[in-house]
């Protein structure tokens, strides 16, 4: 009988093969995009902090950022712009992917 540990290593290794294989499909696929859509992402916000004379980055909090994506019709792959959805549809000129 295998161990709780044993049984989640050998899903795991099954779970990388799946990823491995629709990552080849995906890159094989020659992609049938449906309409790109605007949605909003969630992106994180830093502040810097100081303790003596060192300072690093904590997070603060989240912020939605509006952006544009696409997905392909045959293999599921998804892609999103990192522009401003506002800005694109304002100038009329439609995303870059």
């Amino acid at each position: 009988m295998k161990s709780r540990k044993e049984e989640i290593e050998a899903e795991i290794k099954r779970l990388q093969r799946e990823l491995s294989r629709i990552e080849a499909d995906q890159l094989r696929c020659n992609h049938d995009w449906c309409e790109p859509f605007e949605e909003r992402m969630t992106e994180p916000i830093y502040e810097t902090r100081w303790q003596g004379v060192d300072c690093y980055p904590e997070l603060v909090g989240y912020k939605q950022v509006p952006c544009w994506s696409r997905v392909c019709k045959k293999c599921g792959k998804k892609e999103t712009t990192q522009e401003f959805g506002e800005i694109v549809v304002q100038t009329k000129m439609g995303p870059k992917f």
